[in-house]
């Protein structure tokens, strides 16, 4: 999984003991951890939370306080000449932070805090802090004249002047009070802005260059360069000369977000760049003229809405690229939560680095839900879409329809998205009948990565459903996916009836009648003894006027399309036979009726299931008891105790770690 997938990190940190971040990604994952909305308990595992590597702010320490009311929260600092952290500062809970601490040196280090001559400074006097001991590196490859600057001896030790402003206060703590130079951090990486200027001033078209990392957007610091060029009239495509030139000679996070052309460099008094009076990017004349292509869709309409609302910068052309406009890889994480929840999807961002533009991320956008609108509409029925949870993905019994889930989404509440699989027959007569489980599983999961490309994954099914449910689970696994959640509503156990057929047609044909049922007693509308003796055809046609009676079919069914369903009922009880159960290494939640039959009255045939399905879950097994019989665990009234069930289950799913 990629690093910067911090759904996937957030998702994590319930199992999480310690959790270390720069501080612009600690804001992104604070922002996270507030929108799940989850109790504070449910990080009660996360003991230490360790951010550093750039200025640490007040409001956010304040903030991981308030998250993680249980974790130890640390300031850590270090620069990476001295082997990255050389102090410690544990931020206390008794009220909010009121200055940037850096704590006290760790034992392998010693600090200093010296003037501009190199002599110490006593406590309360700013100076510029040295670095000593052990874990000091020896200098910069290659680079003898800054070695020589930034490494010196002392008293038979070996320092490196950081660069990095502090004092000492009275209890021996370190406050931290700027950069003294024009090296820099950005996303806790060192930045010479010097070296940055020196490689786009070489370039033919530059006559000056600033370059500074601004922050107009609080927490959000963004690289941006300003040139004044040597010509009035700057080639329309210097922006990308530019970039190309930095990236031929500098590290990508040393290459500008963005470029402005200046006709003139301010000065402060003194003939120096006056970099406060540099305009922001948006108020100056960007290198690369402003596309003014205005949004021609919904999608992308939607998609400007949200780039001026993580960039704050407006108006934005739809063929503007995303990190011209100061963009960068923590915002485009953003960008990615956005469209998930506004489009449902998620962009990879192989899209987004290929063409950063609205105009490219919308016509993808638009092609992925032409391309996936047939499957989805009929196999992926959204019962309940509505909620910020995980989704819960149902398949459907035996019968192919999802009809008899309504009552269970509609019990599990507003902010729980019930999304139910059902045969694609039922919707396309063209669709045949799939052969096997497994087939059926990998259609199925086509269908549930299109709306949620990763896990952790929540599935379940009722009676075959738990079959189909089991393989689907399997196959994710396999892929090196996570399975927070599976839950076998009372599953049918494949194979028991050494391949051959488990039902005469009239039974099959009474069990596709009662698979219709969307509320009441679950009392058989239809036996299977009224339909002895009649031809498949007249079975049918009796089938049909019940259902039709009941008020659970439409016009729409005929006695063709009814057989179709019956056939494809046949596919599934042969498919049920043929398929092989695998044991399967993630834990699993059966949940059983309390009136159990009993076949034949052999003894101890009722915990039979039990003990299958306890075989094969590996990571161990639940089993939780609801009202009612398997015909009617999913109907009024017992639906609704089967629902309070699945959101506690859900709810666990979400806190706990799942086994490797």
């Amino acid at each position: 999984r990629p690093a910067l997938d911090l759904d996937a990190l957030v998702d994590g940190l319930p199992r999480t003991t310690r959790l270390h971040a720069v501080p612009a990604l600690m804001r992104e994952i604070v922002e996270r951890v507030r929108a799940r909305g989850l109790a504070p308990q449910a990080y009660r595992r996360l003991r230490t939370v360790f951010v550093g590597g750039d200025a640490v702010p007040e409001a956010l320490l304040a903030d991981l306080l308030e998250v993680f009311p249980r974790a130890e929260v640390r300031v850590l600092y270090g620069p990476t000449e001295g082997t990255i952290i050389c102090t410690s500062h544990r931020v206390p809970r008794d009220g909010r932070p009121a200055r940037p601490l850096l704590g006290r040196p760790l034992g392998n280090a010693e600090l200093l805090v010296c003037d501009a001559a190199g002599r110490e400074v006593p406590a309360g006097v700013p100076g510029e802090i040295w670095l000593g001991g052990p874990a000091v590196s020896r200098g910069y490859l290659n680079q003898p004249e800054l070695t020589a600057e930034r490494f010196v001896e002392r008293d038979g030790g070996r320092f490196f002047r950081t660069g990095d402003r502090a004092r000492w206060l009275e209890d021996g703590t370190l406050e931290f009070l700027g950069r003294a130079d024009g090296q820099v951090k950005l996303r806790g990486l060192r930045i010479e802005l010097g070296e940055i200027e020196s490689v786009l001033a070489a370039h033919p078209d530059v006559l000056d260059v600033v370059a500074m990392v601004r922050e107009d957007q609080p927490g959000q610091p963004r690289l941006v360069a300003y040139v004044r060029t040597r010509e009035l009239d700057a080639p329309a495509d210097l922006a990308e000369r530019l970039r190309q030139t930095a990236r031929q000679r500098l590290p990508e996070y040393m290459v500008p977000a963005a470029f402005v052309r200046i006709a003139e460099l301010p000065l402060t008094a003194h003939g120096k760049v006056d970099r406060q009076a540099l305009p922001r990017p948006e108020d100056g004349q960007s290198v690369a003229e402003r596309d003014d292509v205005a949004p021609r869709t919904d999608a992308e309409r939607e998609l400007v809405k949200i780039w001026e609302e993580i960039l704050d910068v407006r108006p934005i052309g739809v063929r503007t690229s995303f990190f011209e406009l100061g963009g960068h890889s923590l915002l485009s994480v953003r960008l990615q939560a956005e469209i998930k929840v506004r489009f449902g999807r998620s962009l990879p961002l192989e899209v987004l680095f290929e063409e950063p533009t609205i105009e490219r991320v919308a016509s993808w956008l638009e092609g992925w839900f032409e391309e996936s609108e047939g499957i989805r509409e009929k196999a992926l029925v959204p019962l309940q879409p509505e909620g910020e949870e995980p989704p819960f993905f149902c398949v459907h019994p035996a019968g192919g329809g999802v009809q008899c889930y309504l009552p269970l989404a509609s019990h599990m509440g507003t902010r729980q998205p019930f999304l139910a699989l059902q045969a694609p027959e039922i919707e396309d007569p063209s669709f045949a009948p799939q052969a096997s489980i497994e087939e059926m599983a990998a259609n199925y999961l086509e269908a549930v990565r299109r709306v949620q490309p990763h896990g952790p994954y929540h599935l379940g099914g009722w009676s075959f459903g738990g079959l189909v449910a089991f393989e689907m689970a399997q196959q994710l696994v396999k892929a090196g996916e996570e399975v927070a959640l599976l839950a076998l509503l009372d599953a049918t156990m494949p194979g028991r009836n050494g391949g051959a057929p488990v039902s005469k047609p009239a039974e099959l044909i009474a069990e596709l009648v009662a698979s219709q049922l969307r509320a009441g007693t679950g009392e058989p509308l239809l036996a299977a003894a009224e339909l002895e003796g009649l031809s498949l055809d007249d079975q049918l046609g009796r089938a049909l006027a019940v259902l039709a009676d009941a008020g659970l079919v439409g016009p729409e069914v005929d006695l063709a399309s009814l057989r179709r369903r019956w056939e494809g009922l046949m596919a599934r009880q042969q498919a049920q036979e043929l398929y092989r159960a695998r044991p399967y290494r993630g834990s699993v939640l059966l949940v059983r009726p309390e009136e159990v039959a009993v076949p034949g009255g052999r003894q101890g045939s009722a915990e039979l299931p039990v003990r299958f399905w306890s075989a094969l879950a590996l990571g161990g097994i639940e089993i939780l008891r609801v009202p009612g019989r398997h015909a009617t665990m999913c109907l009024e009234p017992n639906v609704r105790h089967l629902a309070v069930c699945l959101v506690r289950a859900l709810a666990q799913a979400a806190a706990s770690p799942v086994p490797a």
